[in-house]
């Protein structure tokens, strides 16, 4: 469980459930007080944004690379077609790179503002 338990009435709520671990960059002391009287429940500071660099298991080994953490800038963006998009295809883009971010790679999302279409994945 990641991002939660920080002030004391989250961690008032989470303490009335089963959780075994409890990750956060920091805790109030009144939430801390509550958390570590659950038993067995185990809590973790982690820096802020999390690991730089992501392990996944393959046949044979381990991969071993850097987290994807590029955002779309549109200040940043060159257009390279005729036309700009409008700003519900540039909210369309926003959102549809999101997604692509956590498709496998090669991926093709179509999006619009806030859904996406369909995806697929090269070969």
């Amino acid at each position: 469980m990641a991002s939660t338990g920080g002030d004391a009435a989250t961690a008032a709520e989470i303490v009335k459930t089963f959780v075994e671990a409890i990750a956060r960059p920091d805790y109030s002391p009144e939430a801390l007080a509550l958390l570590a009287a659950k038993k067995n429940l185990r809590l973790m500071r982690v820096a802020p944004g999390g690991s730089k660099l992501v392990v996944k298991s393959i046949s044979g080994g381990y991969l071993a690379q850097t987290a994807d953490q590029g955002r779309l800038d549109r200040a940043r963006a060159v257009v390279k077609t005729r036309r700009a998009p409008t700003e519900e295809e540039w909210t369309a883009l926003e959102f549809a790179w999101k997604v692509a971010k956590h498709v496998k790679s090669n991926a093709i999302v179509f999006a619009r503002p806030g859904q996406t279409v369909a995806w697929a994945r090269g070969r």
